[in-house]
């Protein structure tokens, strides 16, 4: 759909040019190189964080075991690679190790369903883009009404976003209203 007005042109530019940067670019977060628009990329920084936190403490470890056992897979996964690590440096954990043979043997059941690491940078994206879609020069309204919506009336900053990232108007939505004032 094109858009209504030159400022809604303008925004959807700025977001496509944003998106054309994040998609040729990584950069350093807390040591782990990350694309703002890869799926993985979003579950590996978790990841390593995770490792980083149970690194730190057994105690720790522990929480993540519990989570691990409660069905979540990237506190599984990541107690795993931290456990191999650290066999591999010569440190033994025998929490770690108990844990490994424990759950090579029955795995935990992993709860299903997208997991929201998976889009973290995506998401915060999201929200910066419609914040600033929201500020001069564009000015925009964050979201718009269905019934707004519904008779093709103008472009929100979250309908704009949602188009250049390819994802559904609600779901842009959702991720504004879940996120913005965390950002």
């Amino acid at each position: 759909m094109l858009p209504a007005t030159i400022n809604e042109a303008k925004a959807a530019q700025h977001v496509a040019d944003w998106l054309a940067w994040a998609r040729s670019n990584k950069v350093d977060i807390l040591g782990v190189s990350i694309g703002f628009v890869s799926e993985g990329d979003g579950r590996r920084f978790a990841k390593e964080q995770m490792k980083r936190f149970g690194a730190a403490h057994v105690d720790n470890r522990l929480a993540m075991m519990t989570a691990a056992m409660e069905g979540d897979g990237l506190a599984q996964d990541a107690l795993m690679e931290l456990w191999r690590e650290m066999e591999s440096r010569g440190e033994r954990c025998e929490l770690l190790t108990k844990h490994a043979a424990q759950t090579s043997v029955a795995p935990p059941r992993r709860k299903t369903g997208d997991s929201q690491q998976a889009h973290l940078f995506r998401d915060i994206a999201i929200v910066a883009l419609v914040e600033a879609l929201c500020k001069p020069p564009f000015s925009l309204k964050a979201t718009r009404g269905a019934a707004v919506r519904a008779k093709g009336g103008p472009a929100s900053a979250c309908s704009i976003v949602a188009g250049q990232f390819g994802l559904g108007e609600d779901s842009v939505d959702k991720i504004w209203k879940r996120l913005k004032t965390h950002l």
